[in-house]
């Protein structure tokens, strides 16, 4: 356990005696319209560099301050700087501090330079998504959380429509996506035209590409951290949206009766098709737009120190092809929680989640079809407590631990009728902890730990699928007020992993399954991360980033789809490696921003000896996003995406196969051939290059009392042919959405 050690050694930090007069200035950051908490506030001692960040709940704790420092200056992106004045009644000084949303049409407020000295409690690696930055993503709905996602350095979709994404050179199934804690298996609608997940129940969005915290595990190559909105605790309002292709509405206020009355809020949501043969005539596909969502959330609060939520989330899709030959699709995930965040004590802050997620996913052939059953159906019970603790202004104790109880039941049948039915559950726990210390203003260091229980028994045990635990560490430093260098390393395992393969010509969802416990001899899968960057901000309203990175995936997992009896081994072992870089700009004044990004990738895999770029190898990848307020509330907005081409295995010929029967006279006579597919070298030939270029156009008035937005949106404005996927059986080629318009009217009460 000698990580374990390393960390226990270091997170040990004696509060600064020294100085006797001193207080600890503990609280939360709020909306002052709605008292909604602001996650990543900047809290810090005017005149100093001495300062902290709230959490992702908008608490904080800011120990060892002087007596002479009352003037608190509190900052967050999108609001007006305040300064506070603290009354010292105690030596533990709690307070709520409210700040007012800044105009939009202002340029937004950045964390730099006088901030040096704050602890920043995001890895350098993560880009925080708020409902103002997903605004800013056009997409084919309105705005969409995942648009915004897949517009940043280092993520590839396939075709532009698809329901997975890839980062870095990872797997689809390597990105772990959570909504306030829970798992989510399948984040998107309608085979990846947009996701579940709408801006209107979106708090904060944390991305992180690599490198990210002790606290998330279970996946090799990125975290989505999605938190979800608090109801407004001062009034009662509505709102909503309504286009081609669904229509949502959002009710939330304060809880008016009882004992929670002046405390407590609720939010509600709901979203539904409209028409679910909108895009057939576009989409050779015909894909049906017939979904629901909804979300519910409770949320109640005590004193200034805490909160607890009661949340549900359910979601899901029906897709039921017109042709005979093609499968019907349905799949459907839900989710309940009970939450809680609260400071206890003077330096600690305790966070706590129970929950259930369930996930069920079906592929239904007709009579006729060629494909087979498929069924995926996943439950996981889970508890996590999470524990901070504040030594000084320049140190943070992290700590958590999570039990979770994943019971996975799936049926699948490869190419040669072997069927595999499965029923399977586990228990996972796992603990972790990282410190980070600020030694001086320009350096920080986070070190961190995360061990599976049960794998390190194993380990220590001599088993061969064991493993210690997964060591991280991040290092920052300021080289001066505008720019910063990073370096970040970890080690990564995953238990679970997706069905679909190189061989599938196109698949709407995940079929996520165990690494099964019953195969002793295979180990999870495994990698090594390691990411170099740079931050740098000459200018409030100008950020450049660069950021190169190499991960070794040391140990690949695959199901194997070659398995024609059953003394064949269930999976196979591979392993691959990916390196690239990513280069990003911002230039935000309010009125006018420019956000530009290019990425360069390569990604080898191996298995059974042989080498090939998987076919979400994009070299190269560029976005431009340019927004423009000619007019008071007419904002314009264009996305141009350019991807080079992906590769894919083609399609070398036909063979004739004679039929004979042997037992017939002249069996010779009366045989037949028949064409039999020979395949090109894998993943060898790409498709041609992906282009897209798409604009919206929003006026926001007021009519009736009721403040409305209405948005043009034209998709693929110069009508690319883009290749969706090409069928290597008979060569025929499926083309992605054509040019397009959506029109969107959203209103609020």
């Amino acid at each position: 356990m000698k990580y374990l050690f390393l960390v226990g050694l270091l997170m040990y930090t004696r509060p600064c005696l020294a100085q006797q007069r001193t207080y600890v200035l503990r609280g939360t950051v709020i909306d002052s319209t709605t008292g909604e908490s602001i996650p990543y506030a900047s809290v810090r001692l005017k005149g100093t560099p001495i300062g902290t960040y709230t959490n992702e709940s908008g608490y904080f704790v800011l120990p060892s301050i002087p007596f002479d420092h009352t003037q608190i200056v509190v900052s967050a992106v999108g609001y007006r700087e305040k300064t506070f004045a603290v009354k010292l009644t105690s030596r533990v000084v709690t307070m709520t501090f409210p700040l007012r949303e800044q105009l939009k049409t202002l340029p937004p407020v950045t964390v730099n330079g006088e901030y040096l000295g704050t602890m920043n409690p995001m890895s350098p690696s993560t880009t925080v998504l708020t409902p103002s930055e997903i605004e800013k993503a056009p997409g084919l709905l309105n705005n969409d959380l995942v648009q915004a996602v897949t517009q940043l350095p280092g993520v590839v979709t396939i075709g532009g429509i698809s329901s997975q994404y890839y980062v870095q050179g990872g797997s689809s199934d390597q990105n772990l996506i959570t909504i306030d804690g829970m798992t989510v298996c399948n984040i998107f609608h309608a085979f990846g035209l947009f996701s579940f997940v709408d801006p209107l129940i979106v708090r904060v969005a944390d991305f992180s590409t690599g490198g990210y915290h002790a606290q998330y595990g279970g996946r090799l190559s990125s975290v989505l951290a999605v938190q979800t909105r608090d109801g407004d605790k001062y009034s009662t309002h509505a709102e909503g949206s309504a286009d081609l292709l669904s229509s949502d509405v959002v009710l939330s206020g304060p809880l008016p009766f009882g004992i929670l009355s002046g405390s407590s809020s609720f939010i509600g949501f709901f979203r539904t098709s409209d028409n679910s043969n909108i895009l057939q005539k576009y989409f050779n596909l015909g894909l049906p737009f017939q979904f629901s969502d909804g979300f519910g959330k409770l949320t109640a609060s005590w004193a200034s120190t805490g909160h607890m939520s009661l949340e549900f989330f359910t979601t899901g899709d029906q897709i039921a092809s017109s042709n005979p030959l093609n499968p019907d699709y349905n799949w459907r995930q839900k989710g309940y929680s009970l939450s809680g965040n609260y400071l206890f004590g003077t330096r600690w802050n305790f966070r706590f989640s129970i929950s259930n997620s369930i996930y069920s996913a079906q592929q239904v052939p007709k009579a006729i079809s060629y494909v087979h059953y498929e069924s995926n159906n996943i439950q996981n019970i889970a508890y996590y407590s999470y524990f901070t603790y504040y030594p000084n202004p320049k140190a943070q104790l992290d700590m958590g631990f999570r039990f979770h109880f994943p019971s996975y039941n799936f049926t699948f049948t490869n190419a040669y009728g072997i069927q595999w039915i499965y029923d399977i559950g586990s228990a996972e726990p796992d603990i972790w902890a990282r410190y980070r210390w600020q030694p001086f203003s320009s350096f920080t260091t986070e070190l961190g730990v995360r061990s599976d229980i049960s794998k390190s028994f194993s380990y220590i045990l001599g088993t061969s699928n064991g493993y210690l635990g997964d060591p991280r560490m991040t290092l920052t430093y300021a080289i001066d007020s505008s720019a910063s260098v990073y370096f970040a390393a970890g080690e990564y395992h995953q238990r679970v992993i997706n069905l679909n393969n190189e061989n599938d010509i196109y698949t709407p969802f995940n079929l996520i399954v165990p690494i099964s416990s019953e195969t002793i001899n295979t180990p999870d899968e495994e990698a090594y991360d390691f990411v170099l960057g740079t931050h740098f901000s000459p200018l409030d309203f100008l950020g450049v980033t660069a950021e190169a990175y190499y991960k070794d995936y040391a140990k690949l997992v695959e199901i194997n789809r070659n398995k024609v009896d059953v003394n064949d081994p269930d999976y196979i072992m591979g392993n691959g490696n990916s390196y690239g870089l990513d280069l990003g700009a911002k230039y935000d004044i309010g009125i006018f921003y420019v956000d530009a990004n290019y990425s360069y990738g390569k990604v080898l895999m191996t298995d059974e000896g042989f080498t090939y770029p998987p076919r979400y190898d994009r070299r190269h990848q560029i976005n431009l996003t340019v927004g423009w307020l000619p007019l008071t509330n007419f904002w314009l907005r264009a996305h141009w995406e350019y991807g080079s081409g992906l590769p894919y295995t083609p399609l070398a010929g036909y063979y004739p196969e004679l039929h004979v029967n042997p037992t017939q006279c002249g069996a010779f006579a009366s045989s037949f051939a028949e064409s039999q597919i020979v395949f090109g070298t894998e993943n060898s030939a790409r498709i041609s290059p992906y282009h897209r270029l798409d604009a919206s156009a929003s006026y926001e008035f007021r009519l009736l009392g009721v403040r409305w937005t209405s948005q043009l949106m034209l998709i693929n404005i110069y009508n690319h042919s883009n290749v969706f996927y090409i069928n290597n059986v008979d060569g025929s080629v499926e083309y992605s959405l054509p040019f397009l318009v959506n029109f969107s009217l959203k209103w609020r009460i």
